[in-house]
């Protein structure tokens, strides 16, 4: 083995640990993986972001056919999430573009939005006061400025619309400065305070992510930052079956090992984030 590809492996391995574990809750695990690829790879350079999109692009589209073949996605409720999510992803990226682009920053803009994260989502999990389990989508339909959401074992969940895609759209901007597709601050805000079930959001979720990516792709390549495509490449394949594993066994899990699998993860990793950023 070559020793130029030991660290794309090292990548490829902690990719497919990650996107397994957060996949249950919807999220491809791009998050996580930021503050790893900067320390594996020594550089906080926007390049890493780039790179962590292209991850995103490689390792959803196979789950993405799951959903669709399985029709776990809700039309309405996607689309008003892509929308939202990539108007704000391109003002995210500008962002990083002109204030985020010192290692020392912008490792304390990771550790941040981890930490906060992490808050979120023990929050959210520890508001669910029943074990739910598994349930699809049945109907969804508007109701005036509401989306409404009726699943097979006879839960009816209500959202409601332009607040749905004012919180899409600032979830964009924080996710296209940060390099990450958005599920995995838009998930747990799903999950939690409007309380919808992770089984109804996590296509949705992905999908945002896949349209999220694209944009941010294309963007950091313009403004001189393209994505590291060995690294990426590596990373989107031990993604790719991360994912599709976690979406097979996420009909397994309960809804609150779900949320609470996906916290602690995040906890540990906003907590290494902000040590990181104190060492450089």
């Amino acid at each position: 083995m070559s020793i130029s590809l030991l660290k794309p492996i090292e990548l490829l391995l902690i990719a497919f640990t990650v996107s397994f574990v957060t996949s249950q809750g919807g999220i491809s695990g791009a998050y996580l993986l930021l503050p790893i690829q900067s320390y594996i790879l020594n550089t906080a350079n926007p390049v890493i972001s780039s790179t962590n999109l292209m991850y995103n692009l490689i390792s959803i589209p196979l789950s993405m056919h799951r959903y669709i073949r399985e029709q776990r996605l809700t039309a309405p409720l996607t689309s008003i999430l892509v929308v939202g999510s990539v108007i704000g992803a391109v003002v995210g990226v500008w962002l990083r573009w002109q204030y985020l682009v010192g290692g020392y920053v912008f490792s304390y803009f990771m550790g941040s939005v981890l930490i906060l994260l992490s808050i979120e989502l023990i929050l959210s999990s520890l508001l669910v006061r029943q074990i739910h389990t598994y349930e699809s989508t049945m109907q969804c339909r508007h109701a005036g400025l509401s989306l409404v959401i009726i699943t097979n074992k006879g839960n009816t969940y209500r959202v409601n619309m332009p607040l749905l895609f004012i919180i899409a759209a600032l979830v964009g901007i924080v996710s296209g400065a940060y390099g990450i597709g958005g599920a995995s601050i838009l998930s747990p805000i799903l999950m939690g305070p409007m309380e919808l079930s992770p089984y109804v959001i996590s296509g949705p979720t992905l999908i945002v992510t896949f349209a999220v990516s694209i944009i941010g792709v294309v963007s950091y390549t313009y403004l001189g930052y393209p994505p590291d495509v060995i690294n990426g490449l590596f990373m989107g394949l031990g993604g790719m079956a991360g994912i599709y594993l976690g979406t097979i066994t996420q009909r397994r899990l309960p809804e609150r090992y779900i949320k609470l699998m996906v916290a602690v993860v995040t906890v540990l990793m906003g907590l290494y984030a902000m040590f990181y950023a104190s060492k450089i």
